[in-house]
């Protein structure tokens, strides 16, 4: 006769699981991410504008003052949630018309180590602060609001889809009404219009892969530890790109 409930499995970390078998448990269970290395951008002192805040017109950080490498080969991770208050709610996000993306839960991505030679080995070894992982298969809809001459490329920018007609706006200030944009451009994460005064806003909906910052060390970095170099997994705190640009306050683009 078949059990009438279900038994609790109490939660798994490295401490419980020998190393080698929590990376094969996140091997068979994790999802597939992929990894961008994370890089100052020099604009930050070389904006003669304001000396020290990255330039809100430079054309390779967008403002951000970092920016990232190409994404590496896919590899297998696991993201968790930590909850920051005791309440009954399930991690996942919310959206505010105020204050955009909330996650109710704090991100944490766990990088395996697998053995020398893989993917995942070079993530764990050479992952830190501000470095990207992208959800390469978890596809979602955005929106993001652009600028004539200045913004022009939207804040997500892996597996960016933007459909052929409908998915470009504009505010008509005159009869306050949104006029729709045909004959726009789409060249990879870049989506120009033609015919507009520079400084024209317009608004953007696209589909991309969700991108996450990592922004703390969750933890003491196991094979950096005085005792000797162990192969442990490494987990960083994250944010998603868009809520972690606007935390930044990068200048004054319409996207951020």
């Amino acid at each position: 006769m078949a059990n009438a409930y279900t038994p609790y499995f109490p939660p798994i970390t490295p401490y419980v699981l020998p190393r080698e078998n929590f990376d094969n448990m996140i091997q068979a269970y994790g999802i597939q991410l992929a990894w961008a290395k994370a890089h100052s951008c020099p604009c930050v002192f070389g904006n003669l504008e304001v000396q020290g805040t990255p330039d809100s017109g430079c054309k390779t950080c967008f403002g951000r003052g970092v920016y990232w490498d190409g994404l590496s080969t896919p590899f297998t991770g696991l993201i968790t949630f930590i909850h920051q208050t005791q309440t009954p709610d399930e991690p996942g996000s919310m959206a505010s018309e105020q204050q955009g993306i909330i996650l109710r839960a704090e991100p944490t991505v766990t990088i395996p180590f697998m053995g020398p030679g893989t993917t995942n080995a070079t993530v764990w070894a050479q992952c830190s602060l501000y470095d990207m992982i992208v959800e390469t298969q978890a596809i979602s809809r955005f929106n993001a609001t652009l600028q004539v001459g200045r913004q022009q490329t939207l804040p997500f920018v892996q597996r960016v889809t933007v459909a052929p007609s409908g998915a470009v706006t504009v505010y008509d200030p005159v009869n306050h009404v949104v006029v729709p944009v045909s004959g726009y451009v789409v060249s990879g994460s870049t989506v120009t219009i033609s015919g507009y005064p520079i400084d024209t806003s317009y608004t953007v909906e696209f589909s991309a892969a969700p991108a996450y910052i990592a922004y703390h060390r969750s933890g003491a970095p196991a094979h950096t530890r005085p005792f000797g170099a162990i192969q442990e997994p490494v987990r960083f705190r994250m944010q998603q790109l868009d809520l972690w640009t606007r935390s930044r306050g990068a200048g004054d683009i319409p996207s951020i």
